[in-house]
């Protein structure tokens, strides 16, 4: 799990998972009544007839569902997919992507990737995606933002990776620089929003617009 996860794992933020509900469809009986009886002339009183059996409908047996698949570990299911469209154009890297994607996206319930190449000749060129993350609602993180980007070096099928991040966290800025510090070290000040880093990546802390919480740019390389 990278620095970014271990983070928001301090900070309480680990979503919680849900289940898979099977639905069952209603069953209905109808019941058609009887017609009422026919009125007789007035010369003549009718003889009462016994009323006309109801037909009453048998009710069909309920459908049953079919069992729910056994869920797919988060991970697991994140690595394929995110890697999946890139596969399936000959792109490079998807390996590199695969290993990035396993290790930045842990503990993501959903996700959705939008991956990018180039379509002439994707085995020698960098190849992209960009993940929109949902931790699960009751997480006090709901949603993130993960990039990863790969680009071949040129010798055999190895390929150097770039990540960011950017995660809403409800924590102070303050409270999240003090935390990384102890880990970490102060780089730069980038117009009034710390850089801060240590020995996997870069961190930017961007207050948030209104109220108190801190928007998280994680920042790093892998060759």
């Amino acid at each position: 799990m990278s620095k970014l996860s271990k983070l928001i794992a301090v900070a309480g933020m680990l979503a919680v998972g849900g289940g898979a509900t099977a639905g069952y469809g209603a069953e209905y009986r109808q019941i058609a009544q009887a017609e009422p009886p026919a009125s007789a002339p007035a010369s003549a009183p009718a003889r009462p007839r016994p009323p006309a059996p109801r037909h009453v409908e048998k009710p069909k047996a309920a459908p049953v569902a079919a069992p729910a698949p056994a869920a797919v570990p988060a991970q697991a299911a994140n690595t394929a997919l995110v890697s999946q469209k890139l596969t399936e154009a000959g792109a490079a890297c998807t390996g590199r992507i695969e290993d990035i994607a396993r290790d930045a996206l842990g503990g993501t319930k959903g996700l959705v990737p939008v991956s990018s190449w180039l379509p002439r000749d994707p085995k020698k060129h960098m190849a992209s995606v960009i993940v929109g993350q949902d931790f699960g609602p009751e997480a006090r993180v709901p949603h993130g933002l993960t990039g990863i980007v790969a680009a071949p070096t040129g010798q055999g099928d190895q390929c150097d990776g770039y990540t960011f991040q950017v995660m809403p966290s409800p924590l102070t800025c303050g409270e999240i620089q003090a935390n990384f510090l102890k880990s970490g070290q102060p780089v730069a000040d980038l117009a009034g929003f710390p850089l801060l880093r240590n020995a996997r990546s870069q961190v930017a802390l961007m207050p948030a617009v209104s109220g108190p919480g801190c928007i998280v740019v994680s920042v790093s390389l892998s060759y």
